[in-house]
């Protein structure tokens, strides 16, 4: 099995190792060009900036590429933080982000605050009959605002939505690869890339 992290900007080598410690035989490759993209088998759009991710996309003439992988390859893919951004409908649009509204949630980036706002938190993560709580770990975390129909809340801060799943998209407001007892997350991507 191949997985590719969206490498333009943001926590890959987290990314990486963490697939690594979850299944170490795992090929882990950086998605710079739409060659890459034909080589893998799950995909990963990480924590970072979205604004820069955004414009780089772009850029690197990414956009369209990715876009027909995950809809219409419908390849498993796991969106974390400036992730989820990527792939939500925004509340607020300031022009900055260019998101591909493809995951049926609206989300305010930011939505927990600035860098010094960041912080760690209990999560109560639900796939099927399975429940675990790992730690949730927001960095100018997005904030889910409305999570609409085609989507299914699978992680929880509290009451307050963290985590949805969509067809074959896992998407996060936190940063699973920044904590230990998130395997249940990386298990679910790999049961999505199993089929």
């Amino acid at each position: 099995m191949r997985a590719g992290i969206v490498a333009l900007q943001g926590d890959v080598d987290l990314h990486e190792r963490a697939l690594k410690r979850y299944k170490p035989d795992i090929d882990v490759v950086r998605v710079k060009t739409e060659e890459v993209l034909e080589e893998i088998d799950l995909l990963i759009f990480p924590g970072g900036e979205s604004p820069t991710m955004s414009r780089l996309m772009d850029r690197f003439n990414l956009r369209e590429p990715l876009l027909k992988k995950i809809t219409e390859d419908k390849i498993p893919t796991l969106a974390t933080c400036a992730g989820i951004v990527l792939l939500s409908n925004l509340k607020e649009d300031d022009g900055r982000v260019k998101p591909f509204g493809i995951l049926d949630v609206v989300l305010v980036r930011n939505g927990f605050g600035r860098q010094r706002e960041s912080f760690e938190g209990e999560v109560t993560v639900k796939f099927d009959k399975r429940e675990q709580v790992v730690t949730g770990v927001f960095i100018r975390a997005p904030r889910i605002e409305k999570v609409g129909d085609k989507a299914k809340s699978i992680a929880f801060l509290g009451k307050e939505v963290v985590g949805v799943l969509q067809d074959n998209i896992l998407a996060l407001t936190f940063h699973p690869e920044l904590s230990d007892d998130t395997e249940i997350i990386y298990k679910k991507l790999f049961s999505l890339a199993a089929g």
